[in-house]
């Protein structure tokens, strides 16, 4: 066997013979040569799993010590430490094995156009290639299950991905793969914490169907998806979607209960059965004309409707709590603020503004923040906010300022909702206007969200210490 043919770890010299050294950190691992033949290199090895043959002189000791650090089998030639593979000849101990039982890491001094797992149908840990710039295909013909994650990441010329046979693994975490377009993966894949896809040119992600739950669900800035398909139930830490085509369609018809959800950038969107949100929900500058959630009835954060220029008919008719604030901004063709008939709570502030006629909150008993609401409209009526019918506001503590067409009203109140200060005010037409399409080029969406929930939560704070 060739000295090219296996990969040693963790090897240090001591005078003109090296032996290995076993470690479990690989920020240390050290390739050196050897002055020994490559056999006698791969039967002195520890960390390889071998068929070696005992004779009948080996000493009780030597049985033990060979129990220890081999394996008898006739098929497999296996490393237990982890596989570095840095040029072709690294991957020639996949030709007798189908088993890593840790890690298998392509580093970017791999500078081969193709990558061939060949027989290897496990790895026991973590599949990682990474930053290998002319790397175009790669296969895995026979690969079904990764205990760890898979990772692919900076992968600036790959085109195509074929893992078919892949039914298990831990997450998937694919990044900067700008012109990736070809993936062959078994549509009944198992992933059980992480999906993360991001800067590719895939234009449909269907498929992962027997996934119920995962940790973390992001996709982002892959600018051909046009289609995202799950059957996904929970996801328990982070759902984001944004920054994909503007054709993107989002059909995810079990989703019931996520701990929080972004979607930016989707064309349509179809959440049929979300019936609990437990931090934030953002709807950010989607193309959509609807976005129908009359299931939902929980929403443990801030809710935010921002600057969806298409939308004129929204659904949430079962929602009765909202704990955070509630910020409808800038969303042109909204003719009104309906939807919310069974809102009963809002924990923070409110701010609505756009073009919008009317709002109407008839089962709205306590916000703990302040309301900004501020419409085009001359037809907007501010007296349903502003002159409370039994003189007592559903406002506790903060203040409401209300602006329809020339027309500004504010009132400030005590922490039981009593009026304490009215101002009526003319405003110019400059502060009247409303900004009804915002120049993307020029305004920062995440600036923007950040100071909208910087105002709800500062309200709050000002609402509970007042």
């Amino acid at each position: 066997m060739k000295l090219s043919n296996i990969i040693l770890l963790n090897l240090f010299s001591s005078t003109s013979l090296s032996y290995l050294i076993k470690t479990e950190n690989l920020n240390n691992i050290e390739l050196s040569n050897l002055d020994v033949t490559g056999q006698e290199r791969f039967n002195n090895n520890p960390h390889y799993i071998h068929n070696n043959k005992r004779t009948g002189n080996d000493t009780k000791d030597d049985k033990e010590s060979q129990q220890e650090n081999t394996v008898q089998n006739d098929e497999i030639l296996c490393p237990m430490e982890s596989l570095i593979v840095e040029r072709q000849s690294d991957l020639s101990i996949l030709d007798h094995c189908n088993t890593i039982f840790n890690d298998l890491i392509i580093t970017s001094e791999y500078k081969e156009n193709v990558l061939d797992l060949k027989k290897l149908t496990t790895i026991q840990g973590h599949l990682i290639v990474d930053n290998c710039d002319t790397l175009i295909k790669f296969v895995a013909p026979n690969l079904q299950k990764i205990n760890g994650d898979f990772v692919l990441n900076s992968l600036t010329s790959i085109v195509i991905l074929e893992v078919p046979n892949l039914i298990d693994v831990n997450s998937i975490q694919w990044k900067i793969l700008p012109i990736l377009n070809q993936v062959e993966i078994n549509p009944n894949i198992m992933v059980r914490e992480t999906i993360i896809i991001s800067d590719t040119s895939i234009s449909n992600l269907e498929g992962f169907y027997p996934i119920k739950e995962l940790d973390t669900f992001n996709i982002n800035n892959n600018r051909f998806l046009e289609t995202i398909k799950a059957s996904l139930v929970n996801v328990r830490t982070q759902f984001t979607i944004h920054a994909n085509s503007k054709d993107l369609q989002i059909e995810l018809p079990f989703l019931q209960d996520v701990e929080n959800m972004t979607i930016r950038d989707a064309h349509s969107i179809w959440l049929p059965n979300l019936k609990t949100v437990r931090t934030n929900l953002e709807f950010i500058e989607n193309g959509c004309v609807d976005l129908d959630l009359g299931t939902l009835e929980t929403v443990g954060g801030t809710v935010g409707i921002i600057d969806n220029n298409y939308l004129s008919k929204m659904y949430f008719n079962n929602v009765t709590d909202i704990q955070g604030g509630l910020v409808i901004d800038n969303n042109p063709r909204l003719e009104s603020i309906d939807t919310f008939q069974k809102l009963k709570t809002i924990g923070g502030a409110i701010q609505f503004k756009g073009s919008f006629k009317d709002t109407s909150f008839p089962n709205l008993k306590l916000v703990k923040g302040s309301a900004f609401i501020k419409s085009s409209s001359a037809e907007m009526d501010c007296n349903k906010w502003i002159r409370p019918l039994n003189g007592r506001s559903i406002i506790r503590g903060g203040k409401i300022k209300c602006t329809s067409h020339k027309k500004q009203n504010s009132i400030s109140l005590d922490e039981d909702g009593k009026i304490i200060d009215m101002q009526q005010n003319e405003v110019s037409d400059e502060k009247a206007n409303v900004t009804v399409i915002p120049n993307t080029a020029t305004t920062s969406p995440h600036l923007k969200w950040g100071q909208l929930i910087f105002l709800v939560t500062y309200n709050y704070i000002l609402a509970i210490n007042a």
